[in-house]
């Protein structure tokens, strides 16, 4: 959290001193990212406070300011003094810090990288489930193409047997053909 200290006109306050208390769960664990119980305003008169606790619950957070009424005036861009510094004696507030420990946050990232983990498994294999249905695609499309070409083979093979017998059997007319043409042709000279 952030606690702005500003003067009684509402102007931020530079480099003042600013106590951090904090009674309850936890406590305060860093003021402007240092290990402390007092930090200096920024230039925009903030002072960043971190607290922290071992598991949730509430507490009151004071933050006090003490400031001289000493008048550091400036002029403003206008010609006119800026107003001078005053007291301030600080506030309390109720705070609630809730969250989880360091071990229950581990253990919640650690569930979710398994998840994740399970996610990306289920993927690689739905992933192989496919390849396996493709290959199993592949290899009915190769089986009917042997199938195929075991029929064509086939078909050719008959093809073959068919012509050898219509060769025999023109082979043999051709034979009796001839024989005749002989057989005619003895008659005819005699």
């Amino acid at each position: 959290m952030t606690a702005t200290v500003l003067d009684q006109y509402g102007n931020p306050v530079e480099d003042q001193t600013v106590t951090v208390t904090y009674v309850g769960a936890g406590g305060v664990s860093k003021i402007n990212g240092v290990q402390a119980s007092s930090g200096t305003t920024d230039a925009n008169g903030k002072v960043a406070i971190t607290l922290g606790a071992g598991s949730a619950g509430t507490g009151t957070l004071t933050v006090k300011s003490t400031m001289a009424n000493t008048s550091t005036a400036a002029t403003r861009g206008d010609g006119t003094a800026m107003p001078a510094k005053t007291a301030s004696t600080g506030f309390t507030t109720a705070v609630t810090i809730s969250g989880t420990s360091a071990a229950v946050s581990a253990a919640e990232a650690a569930s979710d990288a398994a998840a994740e983990a399970i996610d990306a498994a289920n993927a690689a294999t739905d992933a192989a489930n496919l390849a396996a249905e493709a290959a199993d695609a592949a290899t009915v499309a190769a089986e009917e193409a042997r199938d195929a070409a075991d029929a064509a083979t086939a078909a050719v093979e008959e093809l073959a047997t068919q012509v050898a017998t219509l060769m025999a059997a023109l082979k043999a007319q051709i034979t009796t053909l001839a024989n005749t043409v002989a057989k005619i042709a003895k008659k005819v000279r005699a």
